[in-house]
């Protein structure tokens, strides 16, 4: 709910088109039966960067970008709240439960083939059909694309690969965890 991407369709401006035409008032419980797309940072993004929409009637701080980006990012605080409380509880189960170790690693190397794929080689013309196209990635409408890779490796060499080093570690396999 956080991040909806890829958008080929472009629903996200689709979407934020609806809601800032309609006279309804729209409030974070409006969000959050709207859909995936209105949910996170790419609504956010398009209501706070995207070219057209801040050019005409709607640019910010219009009325109605503020109602909607306020019930975004109150819906976004929410669902945060939502999984760091749901973590407190579930962590210690996750950290008995042997198979979760498993599941953990492949999603850090999921991510490391996501980012190396969809967000750093499709958009560049490094695959598909060879042509650039920085329209695909992440954050192309603040320009912040690039940061959002580095956010991502960040993270996963502050929170992944430590557990990974130990795991490996513990493993018998210490010359593999310190390459």
């Amino acid at each position: 709910q956080f991040q909806f991407w890829p958008d080929p369709k472009n629903l996200v401006a689709r979407k934020a088109r609806y809601l800032l035409g309609t006279e309804a008032p729209v409030n974070a419980d409006v969000i959050n039966q709207s859909g995936v797309a209105v949910q996170g940072f790419p609504m956010a993004e398009y209501l706070l960067f995207d070219e057209q929409l801040n050019s005409g009637e709607n640019a910010l701080p219009a009325a109605k970008n503020c109602e909607v980006l306020s019930a975004v990012t109150r819906h976004m605080a929410r669902i945060a709240r939502n999984l760091a409380d749901n973590w407190a509880n579930f962590k210690q189960h996750y950290l008995d439960t042997a198979p979760y170790r498993d599941t953990t690693v492949k999603a850090g190397m999921t991510a490391l083939e996501i980012l190396e794929e969809r967000r750093l080689a499709q958009p560049m013309g490094l695959r598909g059909n060879g042509k650039r196209n920085p329209y695909i990635t992440d954050a192309w409408r603040s320009g912040k694309s690039l940061m959002a890779v580095e956010a991502t490796v960040a993270g996963l060499e502050n929170f992944y690969l430590p557990g990974l080093t130990t795991l490996l570690k513990t493993a018998g396999e210490a010359e593999l965890a310190d390459r």
